[in-house]
């Protein structure tokens, strides 16, 4: 299993209000052709329960590309390796993804992440 950024490393930077989706969608939102974008890596961490942020919204509140971006991000992040932490196999991202379908990530992204990556 891939153990989520908690404690005081997140809440410091959630607090202090920087987080990598404002930077991104503060970028993105100065590209014209990538405004409509901006919104949605801002709120690419929301999560269907309400825990995610920055606004807390639950899943009737979140936009589609963002639960897409959230799936296929964490997907990403799991796969390749990280200065403290190596790679994990794509067969064990798969599975913490659909351990977090209906909480974390939208269950219908999380089978459609699936089935492409198993068609791969």
């Amino acid at each position: 299993m891939v153990e989520p950024l908690r404690g005081q490393r997140r809440d410091a930077g959630v607090q202090a209000g920087i987080t990598v989706e404002k930077a991104d969608a503060k970028l993105l939102a100065g590209v014209p052709y990538m405004t409509d974008a901006a919104p949605l890596v801002r709120h690419a961490q929301e999560r269907l329960d309400g825990l995610g942020y920055p606004a807390g919204n639950g899943a009737g509140s979140i936009a589609l590309g963002a639960r897409i971006i959230a799936a296929a991000d964490a997907f990403d992040v799991m796969i390749r390796p990280r200065v403290f932490r190596d790679a994990v196999s794509r067969s064990a991202a798969l599975i913490e993804l659909e351990r977090c379908s209906g909480t974390q990530f939208d269950p219908a992204v999380v089978q459609a992440v699936v089935a492409i990556v198993d068609r791969d």
